[in-house]
């Protein structure tokens, strides 16, 4: 389903609630919902032997990548498959084929990780 028909769809279900019980109605659509799902998986880095493998998912509201041993990192998107991380300066690309998430490019200090999603 495209994001346009969902959004039209969610507004017209809470135009509905809004006549009967205006508090149900959902203002927001959360992004666990809609916009992060195809990211969600675990990704193993190629190349680099100290990085384990991480999982992509959806925790508090954010977009979060977790290794086992280390904390958790949240990713803002800037646009479309393209996010960062504030606190080390990371830059993410989601990398598509066939309109299905494959791998993950991670950009820091002038390096290039590439994680494929099991």
């Amino acid at each position: 389903m495209n994001r346009l028909f969902v959004t039209l769809l969610i507004l017209t279900f809470c135009n509905a609630i809004l006549v009967a019980k205006p508090h149900e109605c959902i203002t927001q659509v959360s992004g666990d919902s809609l916009e992060f799902t195809d990211y969600y998986g675990m990704y193993l880095p190629q190349e680099i032997k100290q990085l384990t493998r991480f999982e992509i998912s959806f925790q508090n509201d954010n977009l979060v990548a977790k290794a086992k041993g280390f904390p958790s990192i949240v990713l803002i998107r800037k646009k479309d498959d393209e996010f960062e991380e504030q606190r080390f300066g990371l830059q993410v690309f989601f990398v598509r084929e066939n309109y299905k998430v494959t791998a993950v490019k991670v950009l820091f200090q002038n390096k290039e990780i590439i994680a494929l999603k099991e």
